[in-house]
């Protein structure tokens, strides 16, 4: 028997991160596989890689957030400084990665989207969102069944397991192979209001023995909010007044535009993005 936590989409999020791992421990998993989107909104960043290693990380994948860290240091002529959103990524891009550590920004750069695992008898295939596009909402828990058999496009695999949409997912393709979704550690999302109104910590548990998957457990951990919004102010982290909304309503601001450029208004973040461009090109 073999004893697999699969989580993803920690997103900085420290104290609900460090909630799952003491549930971890006491499961006595085997390994773990990570799913992408270690980083940001939240303001965790050095602490999180050796949080990783603390339950036997095998699987380290890069999410679309971990990108957004990359694209400030590798790319920082692709933000538009017009976009609210840009503005809004930018900022907390360059915030974290003032203060991360090298080694780990290398870590997360040389980290893939997708790979592959062979449990006993069965080959999972392990991706962030789509194999070749870590982000984008194709994959969305009521997507079409045919957006997912590009995940199967190798007859081998048996069950594809992905993450990217914060929802905890069990569903089959056309040729009934499995496919699962842990969920989000530091943002869980539902489309329907008062399911969103559960804010715990999400992740799956597999037990896979020589016959198949035993079984399959959907987990949710009860964290201290509060206490995660204290230490991102605490951290300084920019938007901390919306980190704080997503955490207690699960209103992710990335796409509204309009409160976006409320808030760079009055506090005056297009200016300073646009410096730190400036100094960064």
């Amino acid at each position: 028997m073999t004893k697999i936590a699969v989580i993803s989409d920690i997103h900085g999020n420290q104290t609900a991160f460090e909630a799952v791992i003491e549930d971890i421990k006491k499961e006595n998993v085997s390994e773990t596989w990570f799913l992408g989107d270690l980083f940001l909104p939240g303001s965790a960043g050095n602490d999180l890689l050796p949080l990783l290693e603390e339950i036997n990380t095998t699987v380290l994948l890069r999410g679309n957030w971990d990108d957004v860290l990359l694209k400030i240091i590798d790319n920082p002529d692709q933000y538009n400084i017009d976009d609210p959103s840009d503005v809004y990524m930018g900022l907390l891009a360059k915030y974290l990665s003032d203060k991360l550590n090298d080694q780990f920004i290398s870590i997360m750069r040389d980290a893939p989207i997708q790979t592959t695992k062979t449990i006993h008898n069965l080959t999972f295939t392990l991706s962030h969102n789509e194999k070749d596009n870590n982000g984008g909402p194709r994959l969305i828990p009521a997507a079409p069944t045919d957006h997912f058999e590009p995940l199967f496009e190798d007859n081998n695999v048996d069950v594809a397991i992905y993450a990217h949409t914060h929802h905890q997912l069990f569903r089959y393709t056309n040729d009934d192979q499995l496919i699962l979704n842990p969920g989000s550690i530091g943002e869980p999302f539902f489309k329907h209001a008062r399911l969103n109104q559960d804010r715990r910590a999400q992740y799956t548990i597999l037990n896979i023995d020589d016959t198949g998957i035993k079984d399959i457990n959907f987990k949710k951990i009860a964290y201290d909010i509060e206490a995660e919004t204290v230490k991102a102010k605490q951290e300084q982290l920019p938007y901390v007044d919306l980190y704080h909304r997503l955490l207690t309503q699960g209103i992710s601001p990335t796409q509204d535009k309009a409160l976006l450029q409320s808030v760079n208004d009055a506090n005056d973040f297009k200016a300073r993005f646009q410096s730190i461009l400036h100094e960064l090109n």
